[in-house]
């Protein structure tokens, strides 16, 4: 099989098509922006940004985050139990529930605390 040069030519520019849109850099926003985007809280883009594929500039605790709207829109409308599995490590780090006190209940008699003794 053998292309001649119109057909060639054809058919680099429809590569050159597919391809480009991936090599387009993406623009990253920051948390407000993405609230203002969704008309929701600035807290609850932060409570998830795991789903909203948050991207952490810098590796400290309070790095900055920063999401893509390409990203935050596939996360808002995309069903969880559709997605395929990904082996991707998250960009953030869930947070650890801190660990509650136990509730000590009523029924326990705890000793009597003596204090200074009053001047008679």
């Amino acid at each position: 099989m053998t292309l001649d040069a119109h057909t060639l030519e054809q058919l680099a520019e429809r590569v050159a098509e597919l391809v480009s849109p991936r090599l387009e850099p993406v623009a990253l926003v920051d948390a407000d922006a993405v609230a203002r985007y969704l008309g929701v809280e600035r807290a609850w883009v932060y409570e998830n940004a795991i789903r909203l594929r948050a991207r952490r500039l810098g590796d400290g605790p309070k790095a900055r985050l920063r999401f893509s709207l390409k990203d935050v829109d596939e996360a808002v409308t995309c069903c969880p139990s559709r997605e395929s599995g990904t082996t991707e490590t998250p960009a953030i780090r869930p947070k650890r529930a801190r660990a509650r006190r136990a509730n000590l209940g009523t029924n326990v008699h705890l000793l009597p605390i003596k204090g200074p003794r009053e001047a008679a």
